[in-house]
């Protein structure tokens, strides 16, 4: 109802602003581009040509007409003749339309990157296409960043100009012989993902952002999403049928905007699963690390233990958050939330705070942090509340907060989540987002922004077939608060065994690791050491070639000296893999220790160690659910 009543108000508002701000009015506002761009041409027939650093992805896009795009891998066309273009007030400045040449520029820088690695490479080449709506005269350009893995185009338009957005004409003509991986939960990105051949594709159906498209003949992969979004409604995907995903903004009426830059909208194309795993476009594109994390010392990845699965009726008690405060400890965790329901620990907001507080610092004498829950739709929605609210937590010594209930892509909402993590920053507070919009590269700018949920987690069960999915889909976006490892809990261990479930605690990523089993009875496994130390951002990751999507995910990760392996089978069927452990460094020895399944005892997990080196091989069975996890550590260098 109050995201109803949100939306209403800000569409009626939208319409009052945009009176006026039409495309004919933004035309006379601003002169032309600079430069002859829209010269006569012999060769206007022909589309002008661009193509990334390696030149395999190549991008054609028309020179008059519709403003159209195509674009070819090594040689094997991935999308075919697709539409760019804003309807502004009425008008389709798509359409009708000339293009100039484009001018280009390389890109090559790094970046400090967390999560798969510690370290991002931006290499692409940059395109700038300018074009003119002839019946109106508006003027625009069409910004395009070609890499070798994807490109990424947007709408950029004369900081004066103004309009009112009508809808977004922009879309993706996918290969009918492909076959699609999707879910249509585009509010949380809950739902059970699915599979289908592309030809055979429901119509008129919103699909989320993260579509994953597996080429014919194990040729390669495309996935669409987009990123950077400011002052501008989130999208989801609408199939039209043949394969044609148009952009939908699902969450939004017409929406008024001044000095116009559209998200940008992304396609990902990949040759391998370990490609795709480590796509750098999402961040890439979205806005460089505020100055105001210049040495920000207080954002600190690590683990944290959650109370809300395993002992629900009781996760919101004061003595069970004191609780786990010990419990954290003894586990070595550097966090522990306090869940939603502390309200209730005072008359007052401010009496409850007391608590808060009281249980912050019972936890710093124990070197544990605290995040504190709340949800958006209770307050935090106020500029007023809001500042209260991050200025409160900080003075009580609370470390970061857990947003909760958001579920929205409105461009108030869009607006809003930099307007918590800008806000959070200033109070020196790390922010975890749970149910929110699809990751777009916000945590590259807000590096507080530790995690999101976005994914269909141990909340549902441990379903094992999405986690033969899900790292190659959502996990592309960034970390995903996917609360792993609730093994005590029956109805919860979905169709997965354990071993299963302590891979994903590997290979599902998250800056900040929420546990989401009792961490006294993780103490009391065989197992315990592994999970007590047991990293949460990682200096390199391999997909390794085992992996099949839809049927097993297959990790190697390294930080530090020590590499880590893990395995998450589907319920397809008990499986047998040998992994080669050529990514280990040759000229060292390791000793592992690896945790599998029982095959004799479905709920049990064995164990075994002993040295490797980097031309040793592996052969590991699992069951159907199954999986194995072990670590690597480095003995010596020779």
């Amino acid at each position: 109802m109050l995201r109803k009543l949100e939306n209403g108000f800000f569409q009626t508002a939208a319409r009052l602003k945009g009176i006026g701000a039409t495309a004919k009015h933004a035309a006379k506002a601003s002169g032309p581009l600079e430069g002859d761009f829209f010269k006569a041409d012999k060769e206007l027939s022909f589309p002008f040509e661009m193509s990334s650093p390696d030149g395999k992805l190549c991008v054609f896009i028309c020179r008059r007409g519709s403003l159209l795009y195509n674009v070819s891998f090594d040689g094997e066309q991935i999308i075919t003749n697709s539409s760019m273009g804003l309807v502004i007030k009425g008008v389709d400045i798509g359409g009708d339309v000339l293009v100039g040449a484009p001018s280009e520029e390389k890109v090559r820088e790094e970046y400090a990157d967390r999560g798969n690695d510690t370290k991002a490479a931006d290499r692409h080449n940059f395109f700038s296409i300018p074009v003119r709506h002839v019946p109106t005269g508006l003027e625009y350009v069409v910004e395009m960043r070609i890499w070798d893995d994807g490109l990424a185009f947007r709408f950029a338009f004369r900081p004066e100009m103004r309009f009112l957005i009508n809808d977004e004409t922009t879309s993706f003509c996918l290969p009918i012989d492909s076959v699609c991986w999707y879910q249509t939960d585009v509010k949380k990105l809950q739902g059970k993902t699915m599979r289908q051949e592309t030809r055979y594709l429901p119509e008129d159906v919103q699909f989320a952002c993260l579509a994953l498209f597996e080429l014919k003949n194990d040729t390669g992969y495309v996935m669409l999403t987009e990123a950077n979004l400011k002052n501008y409604p989130g999208a989801a995907l609408l199939s039209k049928g043949g394969g044609e995903m148009k952009i939908d903004l699902w969450d939004s009426g017409d929406f008024y905007v001044e000095d116009c830059v559209s998200p940008w909208r992304i396609v990902i194309a990949c040759r391998t699963l370990n490609d795709l795993v480590n796509c750098k476009i999402i961040k890439n594109v979205s806005d460089p690390e505020r100055q105001m994390f210049k040495g920000a010392d207080w954002i600190v990845p690590g683990k944290s233990a959650w109370a809300h699965l395993v002992n629900d009726g009781a996760s919101s008690d004061f003595e069970t958050i004191m609780l786990y405060n010990n419990y954290s400890h003894e586990m070595g965790y550097e966090y522990n939330i306090i869940d939603s329901g502390w309200r209730n620990w005072g008359i007052t907001e401010g009496q409850a705070f007391k608590k808060v507080a009281a249980v912050v610092r019972d936890a710093a004498t124990k070197g544990v942090g605290i995040f504190v829950w709340k949800s958006v739709k209770k307050g935090p929605y106020l500029s007023i509340y809001r500042k209260w609210f991050f200025k409160k937590c900080r003075r009580v010594g609370a470390k970061g907060v857990k947003l909760d209930h958001i579920e929205a892509e409105s461009q108030f909402m869009i607006n809003l989540y930099r307007k918590f993590l800008d806000e959070a920053a200033k109070s020196r507070l790390m922010v975890l987002f749970h149910n929110p919009q699809k990751p777009t590269g916000l945590s590259r700018t807000y590096p507080n922004l530790m995690s999101m949920e976005a994914i269909r987690g141990m909340q549902n069960d441990c379903d094992a077939d999405d986690s033969a999915i899900l790292p190659f889909t959502r996990l592309v976006a960034g970390d995903a608060d996917y609360t792993p490892l609730c093994f005590s809990v029956p109805e919860l261990r979905g169709d997965a065994t354990i071993a299963h479930m302590l891979s994903n605690a590997v290979i599902m990523t998250s800056s900040f690791l929420t546990i989401s089993e009792d961490p006294h009875i993780i103490s009391q496994q065989i197992f315990a050491d592994f999970i007590r130390y047991l990293p949460t951002t990682w200096d390199k990751t391999i997909a390794l070639p085992q992996s099949k999507l839809g049927d097993i995910a297959v990790f190697a990760r390294r930080k530090g000296d020590d590499w880590y392996i893990a395995a998450q089978n589907s319920s397809k069927g008990a499986r047998e893999i040998t992994v080669r452990l050529d990514f280990l460094d040759e000229d060292s020895g390791y000793e592992l220790e690896l945790f599998f399944d029982d095959k004799d005892n479905r709920p049990n997990v064995k164990r075994i160690s002993g040295p490797s080196r980097h031309d040793d091989a592996i052969k590991i069975s699992m069951l159907s659910g199954g999986g194995f996890a072990g670590k690597f550590k480095k003995t010596s260098g020779a």
